[in-house]
């Protein structure tokens, strides 16, 4: 059987809301990459995760002016994160985990609505950018990557945070002692940084006493 292979182009007059080719390709058989998607206008969710896609993310992609989800974990891609992401103006869900995509993360301060973001098993680095903007944020996977310097203190403005792992990392500096605060937190991993370790303590304490039900790994 001829192995199925993802097309050099999409043809737009689908008229697609929904993208869904998770799991369609042998590994090995999809190495062309990521066709252009810039004329999907109309697009609500892209999902490719779980192939053998390799190449780069798509530097046309804030054509797809409606997207909301947009799913390329477990795959082959490389490269840097294209500013026009930035421009994903509607993103709740953003997943790139488990490729080999490198560089900093700051345009995702631009996605306001986004809910969910997941970034983990990468070789993603540089420090932390200020999260304060995404008011939405519920989950946040940063694990397994490159990032260094201090785990911003905009995390503890979070409200609606539920997951917080960023283990695995190069991260240092202080804990915030804000992450008390996150009311809705229900899991949090910072292991494997090299954050101070009195720092850990103090948040250790403060999180078992605030929030007993969390399950903390610190």
């Amino acid at each position: 059987m001829t192995p199925l292979l993802l097309p050099e182009y999409l043809p737009v007059e689908l008229d697609y809301l929904y993208l869904f080719l998770s799991c369609c390709f042998e590994k090995g058989n999809c190495a062309i990459g990521i066709p252009p998607l810039g004329a999907l206008d109309e697009i609500h969710q892209i999902d490719l995760s779980n192939n053998s896609i390799g190449g780069d993310l798509p530097y046309d992609i804030n054509g797809c002016r409606e997207l909301e989800r947009f799913d390329v974990s477990n795959n082959f891609l490389t490269g840097k994160l294209p500013g026009a992401f930035a421009r994903l103006s509607n993103i709740t869900d953003l997943n790139l985990s488990s490729n080999t995509l490198q560089g900093p993360i700051t345009m995702v301060t631009e996605l306001n609505k986004l809910c969910y973001l997941n970034v983990s098993h990468n070789k993603f680095d540089g420090k932390l950018p200020n999260l304060e903007s995404l008011f939405f944020l519920a989950e946040v996977r940063l694990n397994d990557n490159h990032f260094g310097g201090p785990l911003p203190d905009s995390v503890t403005t979070l409200e609606n945070m539920t997951i917080l792992e960023v283990q695995d990392n190069y991260m240092t500096g202080d804990v915030p002692i804000g992450l008390k605060k996150l009311k809705q937190l229900t899991k949090i991993d910072l292991t494997n940084n090299k954050f101070d370790r009195y720092s850990l303590a103090e948040c250790r304490i403060s999180l078992e006493k605030h929030l007993p039900n969390c399950v903390r790994n610190i």
